[in-house]
């Protein structure tokens, strides 16, 4: 009888079991934005990235697929995003990912993504080209289940370009960005 009971108890366990359990993102990924190759825009005002990575106080950027009173969304930057080793600024998972592992889109389609520096103006931002190509790897990536080539994104697709607020505000100016 006891066997009976463990066979029985063995066979429950296995049932309950979904094979069919998806594979979900890892909360505690990270987007690291690092310098584009194109190095930084022209003039002498111009920071490095290095003094964008050490002042970088906030980023802001509008998603028109988001219903935001304002149109912008505005992120903090932290000490503990700031990655010296690699030169790079780190978003949060929770910015790209919800709590049920799936992918947010709030940065994901972003665009006029500025990085402001302390009491400054705008020091750096990352091309509309440059996340656009991103959002549609990242998407293709997620939907076809290649979560690593999603994490590899997340590591290498996000460049941004150091600048000056007077800079960057001709370029909008001139529609080059």
């Amino acid at each position: 009888m006891k066997k009976l009971i463990l066979l029985f108890m063995t066979v429950a366990l296995f049932a309950s079991c979904d094979k069919k359990t998806p594979k979900l993102l890892n909360p505690d990924a990270t987007i690291n934005i690092r310098e584009a190759k194109q190095t930084r825009s022209a003039g002498q005002d111009t920071p490095t990235w290095e003094w964008v990575v050490r002042n970088a106080g906030g980023m802001i950027f509008k998603n028109t697929d988001m219903d935001m009173p304002m149109g912008y969304f505005t992120r903090g930057i932290g000490d503990h995003q700031r990655d010296f080793e690699n030169m790079a600024i780190k978003m949060f998972g929770t910015d790209i990912i919800t709590q049920f592992g799936e992918l947010s889109l709030d940065f994901i389609g972003a665009s006029d993504v500025v990085f402001v520096a302390i009491g400054d103006d705008t020091c750096a931002y990352i091309p509309n080209v440059t996340l656009r190509e991103a959002e549609v790897k990242v998407i293709a990536a997620y939907n076809a289940g290649n979560y690593d080539e999603v994490y590899r994104l997340f590591d290498n697709a996000y460049r941004a370009v150091p600048t000056t607020g007077k800079a960057y505000r001709a370029l909008k100016a001139e529609g080059k960005e």
